[in-house]
């Protein structure tokens, strides 16, 4: 519901495993898995944030953040579009009443 009432969100879509976005990443065991974040955003100012939220973090969080922070540096060549990764405790998003993605960075980053 929070992203619906962006006033500064064009568009988002949550991440699903049937609509095929993905990242491989190693994991703490040099295991290669499939990393599904948890949505993605595009903002008024035509920037697309990742956006993961998370209760519990497990050894792994650590692989897959620096995954997706190397595949949004590598996209954002590619593509010449601004592309950045955000992952937001669970507790800290409900903590606060975010009005849009600019004060919900602002307080968090």
């Amino acid at each position: 519901k929070f992203l619906d009432k962006c006033s500064d969100v064009s568009s988002f879509c949550k991440i699903v495993h049937n609509i095929g976005f993905f990242v491989e990443y190693r994991d703490s065991k040099g295991n290669l898995r499939i990393y599904y974040p948890d949505f993605v955003v595009l903002t008024i100012n035509n920037e697309y944030i990742i956006f993961e939220t998370k209760g519990r973090e497990d050894i792994d969080v650590s692989h897959k953040d620096n995954r997706i922070r190397l595949w949004c540096k590598d996209v954002k060549k590619l593509t010449k579009s601004n592309w950045s990764f955000k992952r937001i405790g669970q507790e800290d998003f409900e903590k606060y009443r975010f009005n849009n993605i600019k004060e919900l960075l602002k307080t968090l980053y």
